[in-house]
């Protein structure tokens, strides 16, 4: 369903959100950011930034749910009243407090010989390597020829000894590299379903890492009738993987845009916005 169809949707329900416990939870990168060919560019939209800040007085969580470490998260939002997770849920800030999941910080020294071994051996400049605290991820958006380096970094992550212990997975351009540990995005979703009591979700997202966040929020929907809505931020090379999951499609960071500036306004208005 496109932007307008969500946007209607959510209109018979701007009362229900006004009134009850809901929560928007966002990734950053292709969702409120643009993807840039090297991440450390990227940037959130001063207009995102506007609308969320808006968004969350009426809402009992505005969450980010990103896979960068938590500091870059903060810095590119930079708004100090909503919930972070960064590193796939690996660690949080809620409140003023960081918490670290402690299972994962048992993995500090073997991450960081194991990320050693592989900046060792790729040694391309096609390739970024975005050390993390926990975890790795290895960029090939600026490769001329994408596939090949693809090969090479899976065949890195192979002879290093990486794939024997950590988790692999890939998104638009980049393979991720995390600690053996049962947390992900769906997870956080879980966490303050409970903590919060939500009975209503806004889940946007727009790569494989952001599945599970549309399953958690599925699994409530159809398990205790929470309202959900998935939201596919949808563009050339967005995984089908992706696509099956949502109910809503987004075209763009522009219509993310579109809707989070409507969603602000919606909430703020106690009279109809225009559609």
């Amino acid at each position: 369903m496109s932007l307008n169809e969500l946007k209607q949707s959510i209109d018979k329900l701007a009362d229900h959100m006004k009134q009850n416990h809901w929560g928007l939870f966002c990734d950053i990168d292709g969702t409120i950011s643009d993807i840039y060919r090297t991440p450390d560019v990227a940037k959130i939209r001063p207009s995102i930034r506007k609308a969320l800040a808006a968004i969350r007085p009426h809402l009992a969580v505005t969450a980010i749910v990103t896979g960068r470490q938590i500091s870059e998260a903060m810095e590119m939002v930079e708004l100090e009243d909503v919930t972070y997770f960064g590193t796939y849920g690996l660690e949080k800030w809620d409140k003023g407090l960081l918490t670290v999941s402690e299972e994962a910080s048992q993995y500090t020294e073997r991450l960081r010989m194991t990320s050693s071994a592989i900046a060792t051996n790729l040694s391309t400049p096609e390739v970024i390597i975005q050390e993390k605290p926990l975890g790795l991820s290895l960029h090939y958006r600026q490769a001329k020829k994408p596939i090949h380096i693809r090969n090479q970094i899976l065949t890195v992550i192979e002879s290093t000894g990486a794939s024997d212990w950590m988790k692999i997975s890939e998104g638009r351009m980049v393979v991720e590299l995390s600690l053996p540990v049962e947390i992900d995005k769906g997870t956080c979703i879980n966490w303050l379903v409970d903590e919060q009591n939500l009975t209503g979700l806004i889940v946007i997202g727009d790569d494989l890492s952001d599945i599970s966040m549309f399953e958690a929020a599925h699994h409530f929907q159809t398990t205790l009738g929470t309202h959900a809505f998935n939201i596919g931020v949808i563009e050339e090379e967005t995984p089908n993987e992706v696509i099956d999951k949502v109910n809503y499609k987004l075209d763009g960071v522009d219509e993310v845009e579109a809707f989070l500036t409507w969603l602000s306004e919606k909430l703020d208005s106690n009279c109809d916005i225009n559609l």
